[in-house]
């Protein structure tokens, strides 16, 4: 494969991901599973709705297969005022595979989302306001996508997740973790 179809290939994959489309379809539901044991090019039973009407619409490339096994969503009710939680998860190899991270939570929410790696490693994933760029909203509420690529330094095994609220108002909030590898 020449760089630019990889280049080509990659911008497909980013497209599809943000829009959580497929062609013909100008709206639809994203999902995620957490217990499918067999890897897929087509997405999960639905557990997550995320719903966006804006982007073009594309497919994920073939070269690309989600890895269901690894899925993971996440429901949490924070209280009014300042609150963290967390929550740990299995991670494949992340030098051989890259994930996207899908938060859901009310418009207004002030939010930060790190995940520490099983070699005690620390990743921003989520910055409030600052990352806001990458999201979109609906009714009331503020859906956002981040893309990570594969991180060679990092170990896979148990990570956790840290969500710490910095907004009053308590909030109801979805993360869900999808990861990718080349087929």
């Amino acid at each position: 494969m020449t760089p630019l179809r990889l280049i080509a290939a990659l911008i497909g994959l980013l497209l599809s991901a943000a829009a959580c489309t497929t062609p013909g379809q100008t709206q639809r539901e994203a999902t995620v599973s957490s217990s499918t044991p067999t890897s897929t090019t087509t997405p999960a039973p639905p557990t997550t709705r995320l719903t966006t009407t804006s982007a073009p619409a594309t497919t994920i490339p073939a070269i690309y297969v989600t890895v269901p096994e690894f899925h993971t969503e996440v429901d949490l009710t924070l209280e009014p005022g300042e609150v963290s939680m967390s929550f740990e998860f299995q991670a494949p190899n992340p030098a051989t595979h890259f994930f996207d991270v899908i938060v859901v939570m009310p418009i207004g929410t002030d939010l930060r989302v790190f995940f520490e790696t099983a070699k005690g490693g620390t990743l921003h994933i989520f910055k409030g306001m600052i990352d806001s760029g990458d999201c979109a909203t609906e009714a009331a509420e503020m859906q956002c996508l981040m893309h990570f690529p594969t991180l060679e330094a990092q170990g896979y095994g148990v990570w956790t997740a840290l969500v710490n609220k910095l907004s009053e108002p308590a909030a109801d909030i979805s993360i869900s973790i999808i990861w990718m590898t080349q087929s």
